[in-house]
């Protein structure tokens, strides 16, 4: 709120400012600025732009229409009379004793601030319910985010090639998830454990889920092979030398303790194993990756605590928290106190909402738990006010197509939304989330999802982008892997 609040103030301190010195100057006529804009060589008729950045920016300000757009228009018009106007006067002291540089340099910052930070949340802004506001600031966001390359067109059999070609970051893997059947046996043999299937063939025949919850029962019943430290190097291993045949520069791995700890399972037994295989990955195969420990929603708020506090010896080795199991009935609040605990651990916070769960669960993760990232999130255009948020704040969503589909929220790839949340200006990007139960990897999810939509290069080429950008790296790695993307391109296109 008080963000919010801070936003307005600046965005009306400015838009009233600079329209009452817009209408001083329309009171006085236009022929000295048409004269002076004349004497510089350049077509006078342009002096009456000056009212566009002087009077109808303003006026957007206030409202709250197309905020970021309407300061950029003022930081231009602010540039402009600077460089033919007052350049020769911003040393020189006024008869009060201010310098001369002091009103423009307030306009021209001012301008500034609020381009980057928007206009103030949904209940200051006209432009949060009109119902435009998501095409108007999708090219606003677009120009935003992406670098200045051009992504030239590519053909829908050459596009199927570049999506698994070209360097990607995977933000949602739940590890779990990753278990094929074939090593499930494998663990159930070597551990003595004992399966309800009685073979690899009985146990996908079992991947028949109609809703989130009847996969985890199969999830979990699945994890219970996993009891000693090699199972889970083995497992997490496996899934990194798959990811880095999908050409995955970057995983962020979620693991879910509480599953293993509740069988007996040492929560160092855990870690440790994980780490082991993303730091041998690393050296043997070039792929980074990091670990997020998972809260599961559906147990209590004591029982994340409880999972916080033997995870503390360990947390150099993992780099952030998250929420997932069953959504519906577990609203993000209910762990407000655990993530407070955990921001002041200094760790990375993501959250599992608006999947099966409404809107109004993406706004407790972003306002309660303080989130930096949504995993799904694709019931977010449902609201409008939600949209725009997302939109300005850069709030990533790792979306999980095939997944969707595959636990109906979706009823088939061509209805799902990630078109449109990119073309919204949203920082989306695409996961497998449980590779192994849901039939595809991260390429999979790419070429399936593109072939169903229609998308085009230059959505590949943002999808690819955001991913590095949402991760949580350092930004030289961002800008290593990010120029590595825009090689790939260009490498792609000069032998198309």
């Amino acid at each position: 709120m008080s963000n919010d609040l801070g936003k307005l103030v600046l965005r009306l301190t400015l838009g009233i400012l600079m329209l009452l010195h817009g209408i001083a100057k329309l009171s006085a006529g236009a022929d000295g600025i048409v004269g002076m804009v004349a004497s510089y060589g350049l077509p006078g008729v342009l002096g009456y732009l000056v009212y566009v950045g002087e009077v109808l920016a303003p006026l957007l300000l206030i409202v709250g229409l197309w905020t970021r757009p309407a300061a950029l228009v003022v930081v231009i018009n602010m540039v402009v009379a600077i460089l033919l106007a007052h350049m020769g006067q911003l040393g020189q002291l006024g008869k009060s004793g201010g310098w001369a540089l002091e009103l423009q340099g307030f306009f021209l910052f001012t301008a500034v601030a609020v381009a980057l930070l928007g206009g103030g949340g949904s209940a200051w802004a006209v432009g949060s319910t009109d119902p435009f506001a998501r095409s108007n600031t999708a090219p606003w966001h677009y120009l935003w985010s992406l670098p200045m390359f051009k992504v030239p067109p590519v053909t829908a059999e050459r596009l199927q090639l570049l999506l698994r070609a070209m360097p990607k970051a995977e933000l949602h893997i739940h590890i779990e998830g990753s278990l094929e059947p074939e090593l499930i046996f494998a663990l159930a043999q070597r551990n003595g454990v004992s399966l309800p299937y009685a073979s690899v063939e009985d146990l996908r025949h079992a991947y028949a889920f109609t809703n989130l919850q009847s996969f985890l029962d199969i999830y979990y019943a699945g994890a219970s092979v996993l009891l000693h430290e090699q199972d889970f190097y083995d497992m997490a291993r496996a899934y990194l030398a798959r990811a880095a045949m999908d050409n995955v520069a970057h995983a962020e791995i979620f693991f879910d303790p509480q599953t293993h700890t509740a069988r007996g399972v040492a929560m160092e037994t855990v870690i440790n194993g994980l780490h082991r295989a993303c730091a041998d990955a690393r050296s043997e195969l070039g792929i980074s990756a990091t670990l997020i420990l998972c809260f599961l929603r559906h147990l209590s708020e004591a029982s994340a605590f409880e999972a916080l506090e033997q995870a503390q010896p360990l947390l150099d080795k993992i780099v952030g928290v998250g929420l997932d199991s069953s959504e519906l009935g577990h609203p993000p609040e209910k762990f407000a106190r655990v993530f407070a605990r955990c921001r002041a651990l200094g760790l990375h916070r993501v959250a599992h909402a608006g999947e099966e769960g409404p809107p109004a669960y993406i706004w407790s993760a972003l306002d309660a738990l303080k989130v930096e990232r949504i995993d799904h999130g694709v019931q977010a255009m449902h609201d409008a006010a939600l949209m725009q948020r997302l939109a300005q704040d850069r709030i990533p969503l790792t979306v999980c197509p095939l997944s969707n589909q595959k636990l109906c929220v979706f009823p088939d790839l061509k209805n799902h939304n990630l078109r449109q949340l990119l073309d919204a200006g949203l920082c989306a990007t695409v996961n497998s989330d449980d590779p192994a139960y849901f039939g595809g990897y991260i390429n999979e999810n790419f070429t399936q999802v593109f072939a169903a939509t229609a998308m085009t290069a230059r959505h590949a080429y943002q999808l690819a982008f955001n991913s590095f950008e949402a991760s949580f790296v350092s930004n030289a790695d961002k800008r290593v892997w990010e120029h590595r993307l825009k090689e790939t391109f260009e490498r792609f296109v000069e032998h198309d």
